[in-house]
């Protein structure tokens, strides 16, 4: 890797009340980078239980799929012409995923919804569609987006991107209860909809 892709490297680390808990550089191949980010993140992402009438539902701190979108899409959207790395840290005022690289030409911030997908790296982009490692439709944003309102969280803040890097910072602060519930007795109903649907 250091011969062949000397700028790729990641980083993920943990601070805590400016304490130091976590803090690793690889340079693993891809595949194996995703694996390595989620395995260290889950022991940093806790889950609460709300009661929903009879059912537990859990409550993470950071959403698993928004999560690894967001991974997925820095390690795959960065420009590997930069000699920098891509960072993943969890401080106490939220996840923060950076990638060298501004946004591709024709995406914004205005726009990141709702434009058509522009991969930097078009063969590797689709190669990670291929392997199910990125959405398929290429709507991965909506992914990020999804898995923060699901809880009634912030939106995802892209605020800091500017044209070097691409920011992506995902407030971990307390679930909205009410909102939760809302959404998941909407998901159960639109399930038991399809189901209706499918055996009339």
């Amino acid at each position: 890797m250091r011969d062949k892709v000397p700028t790729h490297e990641l980083a993920f680390q943990v601070l805590a009340r400016d304490a130091v808990a976590f803090n690793e550089f690889r340079r693993f191949p891809l595949l194996k980078a995703l694996d390595w980010l989620e395995t260290n993140f889950r022991p940093y992402n806790p889950e609460r239980e709300i009661q929903v009438g009879l059912f537990r539902v859990p409550v993470p701190k950071v959403d698993m799929g928004a999560y690894r979108e967001a991974v997925a899409n820095a390690l795959v959207h960065r420009d590997y012409h930069r000699l920098s790395a891509v960072h993943v840290r969890l401080d106490d005022d939220g996840l923060t995923i950076s990638n060298p690289g501004g946004l591709v030409e024709g995406v914004t911030l205005s726009n990141l919804l709702t434009t058509e997908p522009r991969p930097r790296n078009r063969t590797l982009a689709d190669a990670m569609k291929r392997i199910g490692i990125v959405e398929r439709s290429g709507r991965g944003v909506d992914k990020i987006y999804r898995g923060m309102l699901r809880f009634g969280r912030p939106e995802p803040d892209y605020s800091r991107t500017d044209d070097t890097s691409v920011v992506l910072q995902l407030a971990t602060v307390v679930a909205d209860e009410d909102f939760s519930c809302g959404w998941w007795w909407s998901r159960r109903g639109a399930k038991m909809a399809h189901l209706c649907r499918s055996t009339a």
